[in-house]
């Protein structure tokens, strides 16, 4: 059972983090191995327990100037948050972690936030003409940087703004 796979990832992630804990690691490297917690606690319908972790590990990422995880973990805040459908939020954090992005200059941290942006954007907040150039820059980010598969994934997500834009 699938559940089972997540519940194994999340109880070996724990005891990857409790030897660091042990060994006094750094604040931030636990923080990293935390952060990925996030999926399976959120697929397992732990939203919760996953959004107060993700905040904690903003937190540790913000006193360490860390961009590149600030993006990231702003973006898994707001999937936490869409799945608690405060679109609002989740569209706020989005476009937060993008800047965060930008800043880090991961391309492809920049493009995974512009495609998640514009999903929420169309799913949540109704705007489909907004989530458009998020798709767009998505699906060219794909190909300059030859990311296969997720290219074709933000061409149809662009597709599917330009559709639900003309109300068809």
């Amino acid at each position: 059972c699938s559940s089972d796979l997540y519940d194994e990832a999340l109880a070996l992630n724990a005891a990857v983090v409790t030897s660091m804990q042990a060994r006094g690691a750094p604040d931030v490297a636990i923080a990293r191995a935390s952060v990925s917690d996030y999926g399976p606690m959120i697929t397992l319908g732990r939203v919760d327990e996953a959004l107060e972790m993700l905040k904690a590990c903003r937190e540790v990422f913000e006193r360490a100037h860390d961009t590149e995880m600030l993006g990231m973990v702003l973006d898994a805040l707001a999937l936490a948050e869409s799945k608690r459908g405060h679109a609002d939020v989740a569209v706020d954090l989005a476009r937060e972690g993008l800047r965060y992005s930008y800043l880090a200059g991961g391309v492809d941290n920049v493009r995974v936030s512009h495609h998640n942006l514009g999903e929420y954007l169309r799913d949540l907040a109704d705007q489909p003409g907004s989530a458009l150039p998020h798709h767009l820059a998505a699906a060219l980010l794909c190909a300059a940087i030859g990311a296969e598969g997720a290219e074709d994934d933000s061409v149809l997500a662009a597709a599917e703004d330009l559709e639900a834009g003309s109300g068809t």
